[in-house]
């Protein structure tokens, strides 16, 4: 496997989910929670909430 690839992820078409991470054959991919979520008692995914909001999809 090449680990010189660059891995760019579309912002407007994430929604914080995991799943490309799950995918990822090269385990070059990480996710880090914000601040906020760590710190949230529920653990909820404001940002990725927020995004589908924007976009219509409640």
């Amino acid at each position: 496997m090449r680990s010189d690839v660059n891995i760019f992820i579309k912002r407007e078409k994430c929604y914080v989910c995991g799943i490309c991470i799950e995918r990822c054959i090269m385990d070059n991919l990480r996710m880090y929670l914000a601040p906020c979520r760590q710190a949230c008692p529920i653990h909820m995914n404001c940002q990725g909430y927020v995004r589908l909001i924007a976009q219509g999809k409640e």
